[in-house]
């Protein structure tokens, strides 16, 4: 049973017309509001709970392409206002398609409603079916219980609703709706424990005159208390009709003065007033926590979902790829959640943003795109060749369709391959790949492109952290919010990117998943004068090479390579990095690049982020940030000076780092295999090895521990899948854009299958 909430306002709705009290000022000026409450249960039937004179925004902004029933509480406008937007599910399919909506409510309901709206009986739009409170009935797979509620002389046909169903996995759901009221006169057994409660909080406060017999929060958590729900409880029909102390407009008619205002057990001040839905959530939470009471309150807002048919957590470039996919597929609903900000909050300075958010890590890269089936991740191990090869093709024509340069680097010519024995004599290995650079100042505008063609098809909310994945039986339920809230799905697909492998490798651990850890590559960012590898750059824009160092035999390589860019550096977890930059539009002197050692460890250790983590903290010790030194001055022995760096041929891009010496900081093998690299990299671009290289340190590449998947990149917990950096089977945009298309086809196979 999906629930989806179209509206959560009261009557008039939030902000008003007309009003300039502090609540709906605030909202205006948070761009929030609150349209009148109605939501929509949906299974393989579509139930429309109320039908007020919003609905058609509602219907239209969440894409309901069907109604296969309606609810109606009671007889007031705001809940029956809409029916004649009804029509529109007749106009739009041919005359023999469609069959009368069944509208279910009480006689004395339509006693009211029918002088206005009779005519879409009687033109075959709805089909009215009576109901009395205590008789159950059925609606598709949907069984309904109508029970009495107390609204006030002018609602006589007032009822709420219990309704059961089965969840997606063939579990009873139980719900229970209070529309506007004041008191249940009755309640039957079958209201008590449902798994959720849908309930009205009009004011936060009771009024110390409750003429229009609605319901406040604080009246609604005795009914809490009593009906006990198991899962959560959703406020709705939330009012701005509580006095806000200081507010003018206190004595407009609309405002209610409290009987005796919520405050803490403790004594003291009434809590505040909320002027918007962050701070409904904050008093409720605190409210709830000050009672010591063990229920789940969640302020509902307009469109809020509460089940998923998939869930993505992370909007990098894998999670975003799987939410293209599904919904080029037709997959709905799909929820995509996101830790950080939003792509247009982010800011560059900030070092939390640099790596989390909207667009993941990449947003702020450079944006290489490689089309390789050797380097830049493992999919390779799940997938025939040929098909990866298609499925990076795939990937890339998304980022090219989203505004990526149409250019590639590296096509085979014979100066390439000239590179390649040249390498060879170099005691190198070097790995010809197609390189697609979109720039640093580009990757937002592509991005940017992406999120808005995602913007009307898939929901996402940015800044919503995810605490846990949630299974059972070994299969997946869900997730639970940073907040508590549970938000179930059918499927959840993991991508937290390389910011969130900790969060990855908890969440595998309490999962029972089989994992295992990657190797952690550690080295340091090269710059020299461009011209040193002009002719490499020309010929292949980012050359991959790889060496075996003659005194260790470890595998080092080069990564990351930036014609004319300059060095940057990242903080993550508390750590200062560095990495690479380079433009398509702006250019310094110098190229960059990276010199790794990948170290892999046997037992006992097993937690190379851990020793990659204790490297860069070392050098952020010593140099209160990122270390540079020059080539000479680290073969000489000794630390380099700002003095010494003032008489370097190369002019550092990143003049903020601190002058240092190196050899304090990396173990002997690796610092002994990075000099090697750079002798035999000197052997097929003279210049490499001179003493006014700059060197800056570290730059570490963390790999999250790999999770153990199918072919089709599931864990070993049925649907969910784990795909990306942060899953530990992918190191580079295009390998982790091409799971996310992986585990979105499967994903759509088997629903298609179970239709």
């Amino acid at each position: 049973m999906d629930i989806t909430f179209l509206g959560t306002g009261g009557a008039w709705g939030v902000p008003e017309i007309n009003c300039d009290c502090l609540i709906c000022r605030e909202m205006r000026k948070r761009g929030e509001k609150r349209e009148r409450t109605a939501f929509l249960l949906s299974n393989k039937t579509n139930l429309l709970m109320d039908c007020g004179p919003d609905i058609r925004s509602q219907l239209l902004r969440n894409r309901v392409d069907r109604i296969d029933g309606v609810l109606i509480s009671h007889e007031h406008g705001d809940h029956y206002m809409g029916l004649d937007e009804l029509f529109a599910y007749k106009r739009n399919v041919s005359r023999d398609a469609f069959r009368p909506i069944p509208v279910y409510l009480t006689a004395k309901s339509w006693e009211v409603i029918s002088p206005r709206f009779a005519y879409l009986e009687q033109m075959d739009v709805i089909e009215i079916i009576e109901i009395k409170p205590g008789n159950w009935f059925q609606m598709g797979e949907f069984e309904v219980l109508p029970f009495k509620t107390e609204h006030g002389a002018f609602a006589k046909g007032s009822v709420g609703f219990a309704v059961r169903s089965k969840d997606k996995f063939g579990k009873e759901i139980r719900l229970v709706y209070t529309s506007d009221f004041m008191d249940i006169p009755e309640v039957p057994p079958e209201l008590i424990n449902p798994d959720y409660l849908i309930i009205q909080s009009f004011w936060l406060n009771e009024p110390l005159n409750n003429r229009p017999h609605h319901m406040s929060f604080q009246r609604a958590i005795r009914f809490i208390e009593r009906l006990k729900p198991k899962k959560e409880t959703f406020l709705v029909h939330i009012g701005d009709a509580d006095m806000v102390k200081g507010d003018s407009v206190n004595i407009n008619a609309k405002k209610y003065e409290p009987k005796d205002p919520l405050r803490p057990p403790s004594g003291g001040d009434p809590y505040p007033i909320p002027l918007n839905q962050e701070q409904w959530q904050e008093i409720v939470n605190r409210i709830m926590s000050d009672l010591d009471m063990p229920y789940k309150v969640t302020v509902a807002h307009d469109d809020l979902r509460v089940d998923y048919e998939v869930i993505i957590v992370g909007a990098g470039p894998a999670g975003i790829f799987a939410a293209l996919t599904l919904a080029e597929l037709g997959i709905k609903p799909v929820l995509l959640l996101e830790k950080g900000k939003d792509l247009d909050q982010r800011n560059r300075t900030d070092p939390e943003d640099m790596l989390c958010g909207w667009g993941g890590a990449g947003a702020f890269s450079d944006g290489k795109l490689t089309l390789s089936t050797e380097v830049g991740g493992n999919l390779g191990e799940f997938i025939a060749k040929e098909s990866l090869s298609q499925m990076l093709s795939a990937a890339d024509e998304l980022y090219v369709t989203h505004g990526a340069p149409g250019n590639l680097f590296g096509e085979p010519t014979p100066k390439l391959q000239d590179l390649a024995n040249r390498a060879r004599l170099a005691d190198l290995e070097f790995i010809p790949t197609r390189i697609r650079h979109i720039g640093t100042e580009n990757c937002r505008v592509v991005l940017d492109r992406f999120r808005q063609s995602l913007s009307k098809r898939i929901e996402t909310r940015t800044s919503h952290p995810v605490q846990n994945l949630v299974a059972e039986n070994g299969e997946i339920q869900g997730v639970r919010m940073a907040d508590g809230q549970l938000i179930s799905s059918r499927f959840v697909v993991a991508a937290p990117g390389r910011s969130g492998a900790g969060w990855m490798k908890n969440e595998a651990q309490s999962l029972g998943l089989n994992t295992e850890a990657n190797p952690v590559d550690i080295g340091v960012r090269v710059e020299l004068p461009a011209t040193v590898l002009k002719d490499i750059t020309d010929t292949t824009y980012e050359s991959k090479l790889i060496h075996y160092s003659k005194t260790f035999d470890e595998k080092v390589r080069t990564f990351c390579m930036n014609p004319y860019g300059e060095v940057v550096t990242e903080k993550n977890a508390g750590i200062i990095t560095v990495n690479g930059h380079s433009y398509a539009g702006k250019r310094s002197e110098n190229t960059n690049f990276a010199i790794l050692v990948s170290s892999a460890f046997t037992e006992p250790f097993d937690d190379p982020i851990g020793y990659g983590i204790h490297i860069a903290r070392l050098a952020n010790l010593l140099g209160g940030g990122a270390i540079i030194q020059r080539l000479g001055d680290l073969l000489a022995g000794r630390r380099s000076t700002r003095s010494r760096l003032d008489r370097c041929l190369t002019r550092p891009t990143l003049p903020d780092a601190t002058p240092g010496d190196l050899s304090f900081v990396f173990p002997y093998r690796h610092l002994l295999s990075i000099i090697e690299m750079l002798q035999s990299l000197d052997r097929l671009a003279p210049g490499v090895y001179s003493r006014h290289t700059l060197l800056y340190g570290v730059e570490v590449k963390f790999y999250s521990n790999r999770i153990k998947v199918t072919s089709e990149l599931e864990s070993e917990v049925t649907n969910l899948f784990a795909i990306g950096d942060g899953a530990g089977i992918t190191r580079s945009l295009l390998q982790a854009s091409a799971s996310g298309i992986l585990a979105a086809r499967t994903i759509a196979k088997r629903i298609e299958r179970d239709a």
